[in-house]
């Protein structure tokens, strides 16, 4: 059976769909996606759906040791799990992670850990979020994100002093 032909959600082409679910599955344990409805599933052209599951197991992961949401525990246990079967993506973690200090806003100096992908790992991570953030913005706008706006990643420590007074 042929797939439908439509206007994918992610990049606005006509092409034939699939079902994509963005925020990926990953993120939602098992025991709570019943809570989460369709978990965002769209439209989505087979070229927008290619993210592997390595992409999406390691999004779990970054996004997992920070979320704050109500099933964060269940996050937080999932990630567990997937790194205690999943041993080259905790050797990953492992090796790109480091301990070290940092001020505070309270002027504390804390000890947090950091991790820094490599760059082949953290460009399919950012284009993971790249397409979360596209499915996001059709479901809540009805319009396809790059035909009206573009996309930016950046550091906010880059921004010029100037563009930072106004309200942009």
């Amino acid at each position: 059976m042929a797939a439908k032909e439509g206007k994918c959600q992610i990049c606005g082409e006509v092409r034939p769909l699939t079902r994509e679910h963005l925020p990926q599955q990953a993120l939602y344990p098992k025991s709570i996606r019943h809570l989460a409805g369709n978990l965002n599933t769209v439209a989505a052209c087979a070229e927008c759906n290619n993210s592997s599951n390595v992409v999406d197991e390691l999004l779990k992961v970054c996004i997992g040791q920070i979320a704050d949401a109500p099933w964060s525990k269940e996050l937080r246990e999932s990630v567990d799990s997937t790194l205690s079967k999943n041993q080259r993506l905790l050797r990953l973690v492992n090796e790109n992670t480091r301990i070290e200090n940092f001020i505070a806003a309270n002027g504390n100096t804390v000890r947090a850990g950091v991790f820094k992908l490599p760059t082949e790992l953290n460009e399919s991570l950012m284009g993971a979020i790249e397409r979360i953030v596209k499915a996001l913005f059709y479901q809540h706008c009805g319009k396809v994100l790059i035909e009206h706006y573009e996309i930016s990643v950046f550091h906010p420590d880059v921004i010029h002093p100037e563009l930072s007074k106004k309200n942009v």
